[in-house]
C-alpha cells in the first residue's frame, strides 16, 4: 500500500528522514526549462529514476492519496532492471531542494510524495 501527499521542498527532508522506502516526484518551471526529477528511495539508497513510463503511471495515479503499491513498484523495478536510474547520494537532494526553496522566479513546483507502507496491520 502508499500513501501519497503534496509536500513543499522544505518539507521533503524530514519526511525523508522518517521512511525507509518512498518515491518522490518533483516537478517545477525553471525560468528556462522544465524540471523533473523521480527519486526512489531504499534504506539509505538513492535512485533519480528516468523512466518516461513511470512519469506516465505517475499522472494517472497523481489524484489518488491511498492506492495499491502495485500502482507504483513494477515501474520502479522496471527501470531499475533497465539501468534507467542514477545512484544519487542525499546530499544532492538537499542541494536541488535548498536551491527550489531560494528561487523566486518558479511559476510551480509540485512534489509528490509516496511513501510505501505495511497494510498488514489495518486487514
Amino acid at each position: 500500500m502508499y500513501y501519497q501527499q503534496a509536500l513543499q521542498p522544505n518539507e521533503l527532508l524530514p519526511a525523508l528522514s522518517d521512511s525507509g522506502e518512498c518515491l518522490f516526484v518533483i516537478r517545477a518551471e525553471l525560468p528556462l526549462r522544465p524540471y523533473e526529477v523521480a527519486v526512489y528511495r531504499y534504506d539509505n539508497q538513492y535512485f533519480l529514476l528516468q523512466d518516461e513510463a513511470l512519469f506516465a503511471q505517475i499522472d494517472q495515479i497523481a489524484n489518488e492519496q491511498l492506492g495499491d503499491e502495485e500502482d507504483i513498484l513494477p515501474f520502479i523495478e522496471e527501470a531499475l532492471e533497465d539501468n534507467h536510474y542514477i545512484l544519487v547520494e542525499k546530499a544532492f537532494i538537499r542541494l536541488d531542494l535548498s536551491t527550489l526553496q531560494k528561487m523566486k522566479d518558479l511559476e510551480y513546483v509540485d512534489i509528490l510524495f509516496y511513501e510505501f507502507i505495511d497494510s498488514w496491520g489495518d486487514e
